[in-house]
This record gives structure tokens, C-alpha cells and sequence, in this order.
């Protein structure tokens, strides 16, 4: 319910419509292939503004959409190693001192 109350300021006007016309199994089948790509598409912006830094998102995404091995890369992507790498970088920061 959570992710209708997202997107429509009434869902229930909307579900009684979906039930009363037989459409509500469609209706959530369509609801939820919107979402996952929406999501789908909103992962790949992330993954292209924080690791893809040669290519424009164009080509990245051309890439993407040909290579079903870059796409599993990107579904088994760790992101709790790339905190992990950005931690140990910053324990190693040291600023320099002094504003001369």
C-alpha cells in the first residue's frame, strides 16, 4: 500500500475501480513492472554517477543493455565494501594544518 500512497493521493478510489472492472490482478502486475523499472533504472544512475567515471551514461547504458554480465556485476554489487574502502581512505586522511 505504501509504495500506491506514493503515487496516488486516494488508492482506494482506485483499487474499488480495479476490483469493480476485474482488473486488479492486471492492475498490480502493471503497477509492479513500473516500479521494478523505475527502480531498475534509478540503481543504474547510482551505480554510473559513483563508479563509472570514462564513459558518458549514454554509452554506459548501451553497454548495459548488451552485456548480460555487466548487468549481473551490477545486480551482485557490494556497496557494503565500497563504504568499507571509503572508511579505510578517510582513517587515513590526515588535513593539513595551519591556514597560512
Amino acid at each position: 500500500m505504501d509504495l500506491l500512497f506514493k503515487r496516488y493521493a486516494s488508492p482506494f478510489l482506485l483499487l474499488d475501480e480495479m476490483i469493480c472492472s476485474c482488473r486488479f490482478l492486471n492492475f498490480l502486475y502493471e503497477f509492479m513492472e513500473i516500479h521494478n523499472e523505475e527502480k531498475e533504472e534509478q540503481t543504474l544512475w547510482e551505480f554510473y554517477i559513483h563508479r563509472v567515471f570514462d564513459k558518458p551514461y549514454k554509452t554506459f547504458l548501451e553497454e548495459i543493455e548488451g552485456n548480460r554480465e555487466a548487468r549481473e556485476k551490477l545486480k551482485n554489487f557490494d556497496s557494503g565494501a565500497t563504504v568499507s574502502d571509503s572508511r579505510n581512505m578517510l582513517e587515513n586522511f590526515a588535513p593539513v594544518k595551519g591556514g597560512g
